[in-house]
């Protein structure tokens, strides 16, 4: 990243990632690290330049609140990367008489907390 931002610390987390070379054992990645260093490592950097935040957040000067947030974020992106990498990506579809009526897709994470109330808000649209 220094080569992107040459002078400028930007505000970055590390990646790591977690494989075994097994069919079953999807890879994993994470902005904390694992328990296992044998099977996993640094894979990357995941960074956010101060301009940007800047920019983003419409200030001057970038405080230590707006750090943590912006720290917050990049880890949650990880983790979003990561349910995709995992296959943690739902969709849902309704039908009736045959016909889909409904569907929606994209949702990354657990599917009980994530897919599963938008599937139930939208039978009473579709019924």
């Amino acid at each position: 990243y220094r080569e992107h931002a040459p002078g400028k610390t930007p505000l970055s987390t590390s990646l790591t990632q977690f494989s075994r070379r097994q069919i079953t054992l999807p890879i994993t990645m994470n902005a904390t690290g694992f328990s296992c260093s044998w099977d996993s490592g640094l894979v990357g950097l995941i960074y956010v330049s101060l301009e940007d935040v800047r920019k983003e957040y419409g200030v001057r000067r970038v405080t230590q609140a707006i750090r943590d947030q912006v720290c917050e974020q990049l880890k949650c992106e990880v983790a979003a990367y990561d349910d995709y990498l995992t296959g943690n990506v739902y969709r849902f579809q309704i039908e009736q008489d045959d016909e889909i009526i409904d569907s929606c897709g994209g949702f990354l994470g657990d599917f009980e907390s994530n897919c599963l109330p938008e599937a139930r808000h939208a039978l009473p649209l579709a019924a």
